[in-house]
């Protein structure tokens, strides 16, 4: 098939096969570079704002707990409102959870309806103690609020290592992705630079060959010999 073709394309054909080269290796860091892009995207605005709402919020539910404590050692009814504050925060914590691509709206709804039974229980016990009034049982109502606090605080602290370690596997993955690109890159470069090599031994070894039968017949055209046929299997212009 190279043999049919003319000097000036298989000329063409080498810088023909670099620019191939060159075209695969770009397309390949475009790509790569794109996916690592969004992965370093999906951890800077869903991974680590994940892991900091979990930590902010045990820290809040610590600080609301104190609130309570506070309100209930003072026996000030007026103290709850700086719980009341705390919760708020809690709940615009929440609230802006679910614009997390990587958080399930639904887990997070069900995480905020939790931390309002919580509360609910929490503070209606603590107004209990502070002013004698109230319905249901305290210790039950103490025992209650206790267990639901350990729950949640446990759950964010289990979410918050869960997106720790999702952190760490996207890390992982952007750097598989790269050295991917690298070694495609590479192939794609020996790939290239073996055609080139294999063309331009067949290309220069045709020529050679080529010129060689014209300059035998040459020299003995000069010895007086005329009659000559120089034998080039090709259609090029040598030929």
């Amino acid at each position: 098939m190279l043999s049919r073709l003319k000097f000036r394309h298989k000329l063409a054909l080498l810088p023909g096969v670099a620019a191939a080269g060159g075209l695969v290796l770009l397309v390949v860091v475009a790509v790569q570079g794109g996916r690592s892009a969004r992965q370093l995207e999906l951890i800077e605005n869903g991974y680590y704002p994940s892991v900091a709402m979990s930590r902010d919020l045990q820290e809040a539910l610590t600080t609301l707990q104190r609130a309570l404590q506070d309100a209930v050692a003072a026996a000030d009814e007026t103290q709850l409102d700086e719980a009341d504050t705390v919760a708020e925060r809690i709940r615009a914590s929440l609230a802006e959870g679910r614009a997390n691509p990587l958080l399930d709206a639904g887990e997070v709804d069900e995480l905020g309806a939790r931390f309002d039974a919580y509360y609910g229980l929490a503070r209606s016990t603590s107004r209990q103690m502070i002013t004698g009034q109230g319905s249901g049982d305290l210790m039950a109502n103490l025992r209650e609020m206790t267990s639901r606090f350990s729950k949640l605080d446990q759950d964010l602290a289990a979410r918050s290592a869960r997106d720790g370690q999702r952190i760490e596997e996207a890390f992982a993955r952007t750097r598989q992705m790269q050295r991917a690109s690298v070694w495609t890159g590479v192939v794609a470069i020996l790939g290239s630079l073996g055609v080139l090599v294999l063309l331009s031994l067949r290309f220069l070894r045709e020529t050679t060959g080529a010129l060689a039968e014209i300059t035998g017949a040459a020299h003995r055209i000069t010895s007086g010999d005329i009659e000559q046929s120089v034998t080039y299997r090709s259609s090029d212009e040598l030929g």
